[in-house]
């Protein structure tokens, strides 16, 4: 993450112990007292549990350079019905976010399920299969960094553009309220300048 090395610097004397999992695990770990601080995609709707939004992350497509969405300067989502759409495991909530941006108004029933080629546990495995002539995938904006010099497409959607939320998440017990400002304030800190404000037309897109 973006902000590791600058939270260190500013707190030497807070140690912080990072673990990458999926947003299921986290939540289980919060409500029972084993994690302090998860940095999930919201809302996750638990009662137990305080959510701290810290930014609106945009979702982009990412198109092999054969792709018919690859002329295109922007993709409305309707058009996403009938392409090869590659998706996350089961357990991943951009799963689910993938798969409603496809579902758009008036398609909540679509056959894009039939069309899935591949699944993987990983945004990067689906990237590079995209590069080899496999359809398209969906990445969030904060995946750009690695992907600008690759052989795919990156192609922005139309408005309102679908975004997922960024949170600070917190057990309802959880009471160190300081450590848990000063956390959020420097992830925001050390956003892009793109992230630091809201797209001005968008949409969020649940996790269930």
């Amino acid at each position: 993450p973006l902000f590791l090395g600058d939270f260190a610097k500013r707190f030497p004397k807070v140690k912080l112990f990072v673990e990458e999992s999926k947003t299921d695990d986290i939540v289980q770990a919060l409500q029972q007292n084993q994690l302090d601080i998860g940095l999930v995609v919201t809302p996750l709707d638990e009662p137990s549990l305080k959510e701290h939004a810290l930014f609106q992350e945009p979702f982009y497509v990412y198109a092999s350079k054969g792709s018919p969405l690859a002329d295109k300067k922007v993709v409305a989502e309707g058009e996403l019905k009938e392409q090869d759409l590659l998706l996350l495991t089961e357990g991943h909530c951009m799963r689910e976010q993938m798969l409603k941006v496809c579902r758009h108004e008036g398609q909540r029933h679509s056959n894009v399920l039939a069309q899935v080629q591949f699944e993987s546990g990983s945004i990067e495995t689906l990237c590079h299969l995209v590069e080899r002539g496999n359809g398209y995938t969906m990445i969030p904006h904060l995946a750009r960094k690695w992907l600008d010099y690759r052989d795919g497409k990156i192609i922005p959607f139309a408005s309102p553009v679908p975004t997922r939320e960024v949170s600070l998440v917190v057990h309802r017990s959880f009471l160190r309220g300081a450590i848990l400002k000063a956390l959020g304030d420097c992830i925001k800190a050390n956003l892009p300048a793109e992230l630091a404000d809201r797209p001005k037309s968008f949409h969020t897109v649940p996790i269930h």
